[in-house]
């Protein structure tokens, strides 16, 4: 019986999958096993990986280099702007504090129809409802002052 799926098929399937879960984390993780994956899946379909234990291998030492060597690189590239000072589109919008932000830790703010973690930029506590400013942002988290 001939089977429904190859390998290199389901490869490439697993690293467009971590693909769509890297757009929504925006981790810089899911990307590197994307990456593994698609290079197993290329590997795979000209036969150089005939064994499912010889493609896991592939994947997982792959995965892990990319990592290894490209994620602090990549990060520094996309979150820095062209002036070198950082992700700079929300710096200096005004947002309201929905969860207030402790000493030293993370609260929530309401910026663009959306609840975003924010910590203060001086590690001061910060009360709720408290209308803050964007200083940068670092990943997904927002950090503010007040």
């Amino acid at each position: 019986m001939m089977d429904v799926i190859s390998h290199s098929q389901l490869w490439l399937i697993i690293g467009f999958l971590m693909l769509v879960i890297e757009m929504f984390s925006l981790s810089f993780f899911a990307f590197f096993l994307a990456m593994g994956a698609l290079l197993t899946a290329l590997l795979t379909f000209f036969g150089i990986l005939p064994t499912i234990t010889l493609q896991v291998v592939v994947f997982s030492v792959s995965s892990v280099a990319f990592l290894l060597l490209l994620r602090k690189f990549l990060k520094q590239k996309f979150s820095q702007a062209k002036d070198g000072v950082g992700y700079s589109e929300f710096s200096g919008e005004k947002v309201k504090v929905v969860r207030e932000i402790p000493e030293n830790g993370s609260g929530r703010v309401f910026y663009r129809g959306a609840e975003w973690e924010a910590v203060s930029h001086d590690g001061a506590s910060i009360p709720l409802n408290a209308t803050v400013t964007i200083v940068r942002m670092d990943g997904i988290v927002v950090i503010v002052k007040e």
